[in-house]
C-alpha cells in the first residue's frame, strides 16, 4: 500500500473549506476546516493551557475530509506547504489587533485583491465585530473560554511560522514576545491529531459574528434589537450566522441553516427570536423592576441548532424618573413635571398676605 492510502483516521460527515469546491477559493468567511486547524494547533501545542489560541489563515488550508476514512494523502492535501510550527505571546489588546487585520492592508497601506481574511481560530475563542465602525475599531467584544477577554493579560498563540512571523498582512504577530520554534511541522502534527481525534465531525459553530445592539436596555423601558450575522451590505465581510456551505460536492460539509436565537442576561432569559437566511434578530425587554445594576452588562446569545454562542456588551441604564410634585425639588425632575405641578410652583399661596408699604408723613 502506499503511504498516501495509508487510513488514519474518520470522519462522520464531509469536513471542509467554504463554498462548494472544498478548496482555499473562498477565504473571506469561516469554515469547518480552517477551525479545525486551529483547534488542532491549539492541541497539540497548548500543553495544558486552556487560554492557548490556535489560529489558521484560511489560504494555509488547501483541501478537505469527505465522508468516511481519512488517508494521509487528504491530510497531507490540506496542509501541504511544511510550515514549522511557531508559538508567541501576544497581549488581548495585541490578539484584537490581529482580528482587526483581517480588514487587509499590504506593507505600503494599500487594500489587497483580497480585501478580508476570516481566521481560523480555536473553540475557546470568539469574538463579534461590527463593520460600518471605522477601520481598526470593528471588533466589539473578544472573549475566551465563554468570558470577556483581557486586553492587558498575555496569551500564548500557535499556528504555523509563515503566520507567526507576519505572513498575509497580519503584521500584529511579528510584534509578539517570546516567539518560538517548536521543532514540530504541520503534516505529521495534523495526521497525529486525525489519529487521535476521530472521528471527526464538522463543527459548526462561528468563532466571529456580525453582531449589533440598537440601544441601551432599561428596565421598564422600550425593547431593543439585538442583530446577528448581519453582513454590511458594502462591506467585503459577507458571512452570516450560517457557514457559507454548497452542497453537491461529496467534499462539503453538509449545510446546516440555524433557525432560532435566545437572549440572556446572566442566567436569565430575556429574550427569543428567529433565525432568517443567516440572519438572526431578537428584541430584549426588562421588566420594571428588574434587579439589573447599570453599566456594561455582557449579553449572552445562543444560536441553534449550531449551537454558536456569541458573547455581546450591552449598556444598562436606569429608568427616568417618574416625577410628580411631590418630587419638584429633585434635581433629576427639573423641568420634567407635569404642567400642574408647574402651575402650583407658580402660583402665589392663598394665605399669602400683601406686603403693606410704611406710611409716610
Amino acid at each position: 500500500m502506499e503511504e498516501g492510502q495509508r487510513v488514519i483516521g474518520t470522519a462522520k460527515a464531509a469536513i471542509s473549506t467554504a463554498g462548494d469546491k472544498g478548496n482555499a477559493d473562498i477565504r473571506n468567511v469561516e469554515s469547518p476546516m480552517s477551525n479545525l486547524v486551529a483547534q488542532m494547533f491549539s492541541a497539540t501545542l497548548s500543553n495544558g493551557d486552556k487560554e492557548f489560541i490556535g489560529v489558521q489563515n484560511p489560504g494555509g488550508t488547501r483541501d478537505s475530509f469527505d465522508k468516511g476514512d481519512v488517508t494521509f494523502r487528504e491530510a497531507a492535501l490540506t496542509l501541504p506547504f511544511a510550515n514549522s510550527l511557531f508559538t508567541t505571546s501576544l497581549t488581548g489588546a495585541q490578539f484584537k489587533k490581529v482580528l482587526e487585520q483581517q480588514w487587509q492592508r499590504d506593507l505600503n497601506g494599500n487594500v489587497p485583491t483580497r480585501a478580508f481574511l476570516q481566521l481560523g481560530l480555536s473553540k475557546n475563542v470568539s469574538y463579534t465585530y461590527d463593520e460600518s465602525l471605522p477601520e481598526g475599531s470593528r471588533i466589539t467584544s473578544v472573549s475566551m473560554n465563554g468570558k470577556p477577554m483581557s486586553m492587558k493579560k498575555t496569551y500564548r498563540v500557535g499556528s504555523g511560522s509563515f503566520l507567526i512571523t507576519g505572513g498575509d498582512n497580519f503584521w500584529e504577530f511579528a510584534n509578539g514576545a517570546n516567539t518560538a520554534d517548536t521543532g514540530l511541522n504541520d503534516l505529521s502534527s495534523w495526521v497525529d491529531y486525525v489519529k487521535a481525534a476521530s472521528p471527526l465531525k464538522p463543527d459548526y459553530t462561528k468563532r466571529g459574528v456580525s453582531a449589533s445592539v440598537s440601544g441601551k436596555l432599561v428596565p421598564g423601558g422600550k425593547a431593543v434589537t439585538v442583530t446577528l450575522g448581519k453582513a454590511l451590505a458594502d462591506g467585503v465581510a459577507p458571512q452570516t450566522l450560517d457557514m457559507l456551505l454548497v452542497a453537491g460536492n461529496p467534499k462539503v460539509t453538509p449545510p446546516l441553516a440555524n433557525t432560532k436565537v435566545k437572549a440572556y442576561l446572566g442566567k436569565k432569559l430575556v429574550g427569543t427570536g428567529k433565525v432568517t437566511d443567516g440572519v438572526g434578530t431578537v428584541k430584549i425587554a426588562l421588566k420594571k423592576g428588574a434587579k439589573v445594576s447599570k453599566g456594561t452588562r455582557t449579553l449572552k446569545l445562543v444560536v441553534s441548532p449550531s449551537g454558536t454562542r456569541v458573547l455581546l456588551p450591552v449598556e444598562v441604564s436606569k429608568p427616568a424618573p417618574q416625577c410628580s410634585k411631590n418630587h419638584k425639588h429633585d434635581k433629576s425632575c427639573k423641568d420634567k413635571l407635569p404642567s400642574k405641578a408647574k402651575d402650583d410652583k407658580k402660583k402665589p399661596s392663598k394665605d399669602k398676605k400683601k406686603a403693606v408699604k410704611p406710611r409716610t408723613k
